[in-house]
């Protein structure tokens, strides 16, 4: 119902309370008629410790960054002004009344009892955005990353396009890495799909894609309602109709690039049959590779991108309290596993089954070998293993939200008292991981990073299966990743080449801790990680997971 009609229906007694706006519950107290319930604002501050922000002064971005002084002047000539009408409250609510017609005594109220009106942004205000940020994400009401981010991702590529000669760029996503293939897509469309997709991207104009069967789109796309950075969506009808809108936009003349998922394990991974398409479709163009323009986008994230992350992180911890909770004997693996990913889902997480677990007996005869110092993929885990006292439980999983992944590993020992030597490696791991938040900063080389993060373990004498961080984000392990030592697995792994590259702020990486001792056991360790944003002094952690290794039975 508009407002201005809500006190007539209140007053006819059509019905028993209503939400009023400030000028009508002004009115209704001098009356004398109506009970006031309670104070919205009030309550507000009652539950979160601030004023909530309530009306912001916003401007077109374009126009702010052609004349920001203007903007400026104005907001300080409109600050300036309220102060003169809070020190002379007589003569400035008089005069504004009597201008338009409204009674001084409202804003003496408004601003003794209903709200206020500081014009500049507080660190007050930027809590309260926050709150009300984190607690609409809670309810699922934020999947999207916001059109402004869009905006510069577009204007970022387009400039590396330019300078590169390159006048558009086709998408190629498929299924590869559990949903990985589609990271561009992801990036620049906020399109995710399992049966992948063909994009358009121009150099000018607006994206095409093309995604899906036909049948998918009826009655419509629902990609089209879920999210707002691309209205052109069409059902895949082959190679031709993708050449076809290139050749109507005279885009083929000089390069086409294309961009394709790859990450540290695996290298651009393009269809033959795709590459052969784009070759015979446009035989007197250079298709080029433009996968790394995207890549080198995503190394830094944008603090937009960085919330999208902490809400993975929120549904993370989420789903380790319910591993926690649940890792208990009598259960199965399956059981347990199950709990995790529900839990995942539950909170607001897209389901993803990078959820890998690993169970079995700390004590066990020498002639057996367990998988027990990391946890096991699919279709290994879970198993329907009854999980009994005595056993340890180890698992790693990505809670993936509006497409951002967040990294968590974590132990659990059934049974009231962990041997003693368990504990020393959960011991170990922890210093391991508090100096992986000291280790993780601005500005730190790569090298003096892995060694503060491997110290611990290298004086303990405990080996590891990973022991570093590996860079993550829409994409999973990409630059930087150091869990190897030298030597060992790819140079992608272990660090040769980089000992000097230093990180920078917005990297985000998944920790990763997976100890054991050899000297005790060759087939039994525990996992712990957190996943950090590297910032100036110390990363920030996303998880915050437990550092008591829980012992239960």
């Amino acid at each position: 119902m508009p407002a201005p009609g809500v006190p007539a229906v209140l007053s006819a007694g059509n019905v028993d309370a209503a939400t009023l706006i400030h000028a009508q519950v002004y009115q209704a107290s001098k009356t004398g008629d109506y009970h006031p319930l309670g104070a919205v604002s009030k309550d507000l501050i009652d539950s979160f410790g601030v004023r909530m922000v309530t009306a912001v002064l916003a401007g077109y971005g374009d126009k702010l960054n052609a004349d920001p002084e203007i903007y400026q002047e104005f907001s300080r000539v409109l600050r300036a002004a309220m102060d003169y009408a809070l020190a002379h409250p007589e003569e400035a609510f008089n005069a504004v009344g009597k201008e338009y017609n409204i009674e001084p005594g409202f804003y003496d109220a408004w601003f003794s009892s209903y709200s206020e009106f500081p014009v500049l942004l507080s660190k007050d205000d930027m809590k309260a955005i926050q709150v009300l940020w984190d607690k609409c994400a809670e309810l699922g009401l934020l999947t999207d990353v916001p059109v402004v981010e869009r905006d510069r991702r577009w204007q970022q590529l387009r400039t590396k396009m330019k300078i590169a000669g390159i006048n558009a760029i086709v998408l190629m996503g498929n299924d590869l890495w559990n949903g990985m293939g589609m990271i561009n897509f992801r990036y620049l469309m906020q399109v995710g799909s399992y049966m992948g997709a063909v994009g358009l991207f121009p150099i000018e104009g607006d994206p095409v894609l093309w995604i899906g069967p036909e049948h998918m789109g009826r009655p419509y796309w629902r990609t089209l309602s879920e999210q707002e950075w691309v209205t052109d969506i069409r059902d895949r009808k082959g190679w031709s109709v993708v050449a076809a809108e290139i050749r109507d936009r005279k885009l083929d003349r000089g390069k086409i690039g294309y961009a394709v998922f790859s990450n540290t394990l695996s290298s651009a991974a393009i269809l033959e049959g795709d590459k052969r398409s784009l070759n015979r479709e446009f035989p007197n163009c250079a298709i080029v590779d433009a996968s790394h323009m995207l890549t080198e986008m995503r190394l830094i994230k944008s603090e937009v991108e960085i919330d999208m992350l902490r809400e993975a992180g929120r549904c993370a911890r989420i789903a380790l309290d319910a591993f926690i909770e649940n890792a208990r004997p009598g259960l199965t693996e399956r059981e347990l596993f199950s709990e995790v990913l529900k839990a995942q889902i539950v909170a607001g997480a897209e389901p993803n089954l990078h959820l890998f677990m690993s169970s079995g007996p700390v004590e066990h005869p020498v002639d057996e070998m367990w998988h027990l110092l990391h946890a096991s993929e699919q279709p290994f885990a879970p198993v329907g293993r009854m999980l009994e006292q005595g056993d340890v439980v180890i698992t790693e999983y990505h809670t993936k939200y509006a497409g951002y992944r967040c990294h968590t590993e974590f132990s659990a020992y059934l049974g009231p008292k962990a041997p003693d030597q368990l504990r020393r490696i959960w011991d170990v791991s922890v210093e391991c991981l508090e100096a992986s938040k000291e280790a993780l900063t601005a500005g730190r080389s790569f090298q003096e990073a892995w060694r503060m993060i491997r110290r611990p373990a290298e004086k303990a004498g405990l080996d590891y299966v990973e022991l570093g961080w590996h860079g993550m984000g829409l994409d999973s392990p990409v630059f930087p990743t150091v869990v190897y030592p030298e030597g060992r697995g790819s140079p992608a792994g272990n660090g040769a080449g980089t000992e000097d590259w230093e990180l920078q702020e917005g990297m985000t990486m998944g920790n990763n801790i997976d100890l054991h001792d050899p000297s005790w056991k060759r087939d039994v360790g525990l996992m712990l990680a957190d996943f950090m944003v590297v910032r100036p002094g110390r990363a920030e952690c996303l998880v915050d997971v437990p550092t008591e290794l829980p012992q239960v039975g």
